[in-house]
């Protein structure tokens, strides 16, 4: 009985130090979220001008790329964004809310000055 009471103190001092840090990095999480279709003509263009190298910059590298069918289930932290009728719409997340969208796809130019403009919103 004595070991048992050891092993349940030392899982529960480390789950008070250990959570916080866990829930403080999950609540800080910065994504990039793509409302898109596998129709969508102007997704297919961003796809090839912007999105196979968004990774590797530092953009990519501060708000990941996450990507949602426009027409498929709303992963559940996602339920709150509302209003996304067309694609591809880009919506900021920080903390689990909604920084800022851009809506559409004109050129890489204009998608990285509307993206940087919203990063600008976020905290470091």
């Amino acid at each position: 009985m004595r070991k048992w009471a050891r092993t349940t103190a030392l899982v529960f001092t480390m789950l008070c130090f250990v959570l916080p840090f866990v829930a403080k990095g999950a609540e800080k999480r910065t994504e990039l979220v793509m409302f898109e279709l596998g129709t969508c003509i102007y997704c297919a263009v961003w796809n090839a001008a912007v999105g196979s190298g968004y990774a590797d910059t530092t953009a990519g590298a501060r708000a990941p790329l996450r990507r949602v069918d426009l027409r498929g289930d709303r992963p559940d932290d996602l339920r709150a964004v509302k209003g996304v009728r067309m694609t591809p719409t880009f919506v900021l997340m920080h903390q689990g809310g909604e920084v800022g969208r851009i809506h559409g796809y004109v050129d890489a130019a204009t998608f990285w000055r509307q993206l940087q403009n919203l990063l600008w919103k976020i905290p470091n």
